[in-house]
Formats: structure tokens, C-alpha cells, sequence
């Protein structure tokens, strides 16, 4: 779990290799809902935001994921590393 440097996004990540990214810049709003990342593969460890619409996860793949925000949703744009053959 993390939040973005201006703290509006919370990410997690399920051991279902899922990545949910939560809009929490509107307190008091209806209970937001999360923008579901469902990724093939081992789950994730950790994450961390670089800014408000890039995030990098690691996790029992040894190979750091960029995901992007694109207009409203976020998706999974490559892998920074060929990781361990």
C-alpha cells in the first residue's frame, strides 16, 4: 500500500496480482471506487508513486512494473528490467 506524493492516490496491491489505484481527494464524497490493474503473473510486493500518474511495483517476479495513468485509467506500460533468467 502507498499514497502519491500529494497523497490523492492510494495504491495496493491483492495476492491476486491485482494493483488498485483509489481516488481519496474528496473527503466526505460517496466511497470512491478503485481502478483495478489485473496483471498475469506472481504478486506484487511493493510499489511506489514517481508522481501523481506513474507508479513502479516489484513483487515475487524480481522485475519492476511501470504502470501510467492514461486520461482516467491506469494500465500497465512495461517492464523497466529483464529480471532474473
Amino acid at each position: 500500500m502507498s499514497f502519491s506524493q500529494d497523497a490523492t492516490i492510494l495504491s495496493y496491491s491483492t495476492h491476486d496480482c491485482e494493483i488498485n489505484f483509489v481516488d481519496v481527494s474528496k473527503p466526505g464524497a460517496d466511497k470512491p471506487k478503485p481502478d483495478k490493474v489485473l496483471f498475469k503473473g506472481n504478486p506484487f510486493l511493493c510499489g511506489q508513486f514517481i508522481n501523481s500518474t506513474t507508479y513502479v511495483a516489484c513483487g515475487f517476479d524480481k522485475v519492476p512494473f511501470l504502470f501510467k495513468k492514461n486520461g482516467s485509467a491506469w494500465s500497465f506500460v512495461k517492464y523497466l528490467d529483464e529480471g532474473i533468467n
